[in-house]
This record gives C-alpha cells, sequence and structure tokens, in this order.
C-alpha cells in the first residue's frame, strides 16, 4: 500500500518525467534545460527509493 508521500513522490515523477519528453520534443535531448530535467527527476527517484527502502526497515 502506497502511503501519502510516496503516491505524492510518484505523481511529481510522473510529471516531470512528462515534462522532460514534451521539451526534448522540441529542444533536443543534448538542451541543458533537459539535462537540468533530467538532474531534478534524478534526485526525485531517488528519494523515492530510499523512502520506500525506509519502509522496509520500519
Amino acid at each position: 500500500m502506497m502511503d501519502k508521500t510516496m503516491i505524492r513522490l510518484s505523481e511529481e515523477i510522473e510529471r516531470l518525467r512528462e515534462q522532460m519528453h514534451k521539451r526534448s520534443e522540441k529542444v533536443g535531448i543534448s538542451h541543458p534545460d533537459i539535462m537540468r530535467l533530467s538532474r531534478k527527476l534524478d534526485k526525485l527517484i531517488n528519494q523515492y527509493l530510499y523512502y520506500t527502502r525506509c519502509l522496509k526497515v520500519f
């Protein structure tokens, strides 16, 4: 079962992924905007994974 934090992170990851995909279609994948969005997406994914691992411990 997903709690509120997991749901929020999942929704934010999906929103950012879609934003990055749409933007990359316009400017290409090597554009600085895409690199910035990719780093932000990586951070969110890492937060999600860290959070899910912490839940398993407790």
